[in-house]
């Protein structure tokens, strides 16, 4: 089973990250969260800097287990996170987006 079909099959993913010094430096993309309120889930994270343009869309926080907690003890909030979320990703990370991105670095590249 693949990563993405293990977060899609779970009501609450988590998507935990060490952001303390010590832990080894990443480069994190917004995929793993986009990915998962695409598919229409509530997900729980690490406060990962490219996860903040969602940040209205999901819990993010250090403390997952307070995430986990909110959802369940308020499911109205987080299916309108969830709704709010699906809209999100399309507008930034959906197809038209990203390829009206791609026309624009392209026709930036052709004029130099």
């Amino acid at each position: 089973m693949l990563k993405l079909d293990v977060i899609a099959a779970h009501d609450i993913p988590l998507i935990p990250y060490d952001l303390s010094p010590k832990a080894p430096p990443a480069s994190l993309a917004h995929n793993r969260l986009s990915t998962a309120i695409r598919r229409g889930v509530f997900v729980v994270a690490s406060p990962v800097p490219a996860y903040r343009p969602l940040v209205d869309c999901c819990w993010l926080g250090n403390d997952l287990a307070e995430g986990v907690a909110l959802a369940l003890a308020h499911p109205d909030e987080a299916r309108v996170r969830i709704a709010a979320g699906q809209a999100r990703v399309e507008t930034l990370y959906g197809p038209e987006a990203v390829g009206a991105r791609w026309i624009a670095v392209l026709r930036e590249l052709w004029a130099s």
